[in-house]
């Protein structure tokens, strides 16, 4: 494990070594965009989006609706150009990942706060054309129980927590005339002492087909795979539409479907599926 992490350093030393090299000048400060487009369909990634949806558990429906809802955004900070007509740049994201169901209790309808995650990254993104762009990321994620559910679940002892760590990561991007994206790469857990299992790997895709000048039609897929979940992957799917605004903004409206371990809170063990409506908004 260590020698994997130490490995994985010294590959992102050597690719910054050759970023900043001679030849290369630090130019734009705060840039507008991301010189590599996150995942959006991530459902851990940190943007803006909100969701309803039926749900099961362990293949049992919920009597109820569950809401996911996401709060963060990426940013440039540092931005450079390269040798060959590469391009650099350093950056950070927040965001906070939280649940919330909708059920009836006797009754009375109850909204139910369920978890919320925590997330802080570091990205370093590298692209050396329109087609092929790469992150490399690392990060730290914590996740807290929401008050409502310790209350009515009687969640009163120390529970192992197993989101909360640190994740170091590579994904890499190919598009193909702007229409057709696709992502793949991997990662460790970059924390010595830990609970947490370490391989982690993600792929996807998302394509756009224009309608008219302001509105595309969209259909993607995300799907990560860890090793904490025993290789279970969690797939997030969506169709629907993207209303288009200036710079690359994108408004996506869709119909959304996931299966796997959840993606969130202390309960990664649990099998879910979900189907629902979603709102995402990118402005990469």
């Amino acid at each position: 494990m260590q020698k994997g992490f130490l490995s994985i350093v010294l590959l992102i030393s050597y690719f910054f070594s050759h970023a900043v090299g001679k030849d290369s000048t630090a130019n734009e400060f705060l840039a507008d965009g991301l010189l590599f487009k996150p995942a959006f369909l991530d459902p851990t990634q940190a943007n803006i989006n909100g969701s309803i949806n039926g749900y099961w558990q362990d293949h049992k429906p919920f009597d109820g609706q569950y809401s996911t809802y996401s709060l963060g955004s990426s940013k440039s900070l540092i931005r450079w150009d390269g040798k060959k007509n590469r391009m650099y740049e350093w950056g950070m994201d927040l965001g906070a990942t939280g649940q919330f169901e909708w059920k009836k209790v006797g009754q009375y309808p109850q909204l139910n706060f369920l978890n919320v995650d925590f997330k802080v990254s570091s990205l370093f993104n590298i692209k050396w054309n329109e087609k092929h762009s790469m992150r490399i990321r690392i990060y730290h994620t914590s996740s807290h129980m929401g008050d409502d559910y310790m209350v009515r679940n009687n969640v009163e002892s120390f529970i192992p927590n197993y989101v909360n760590y640190e994740q170091l990561d590579v994904l890499h991007s190919v598009n193909y005339k702007k229409y057709f994206r696709f992502y793949y790469g991997g990662g460790v857990n970059a924390r010595i002492i830990t609970i947490r299992k370490s391989i982690f790997m993600e792929l996807g895709f998302e394509m756009h087909v224009p309608l008219t000048k302001r509105l595309d039609f969209f259909v993607g897929s995300d799907c990560k795979i860890w090793q904490q979940n025993d290789y279970i992957p969690g797939i997030n799917s969506a169709i629907g539409i993207a209303f288009k605004g200036e710079k690359n903004r994108r408004l996506y409206m869709v119909l959304h479907y996931f299966q796997g371990r959840s993606p969130f809170s202390q309960y990664q063990f649990t099998y879910v599926n979900w189907l629902g409506v979603g709102a995402y908004f990118s402005p990469y």
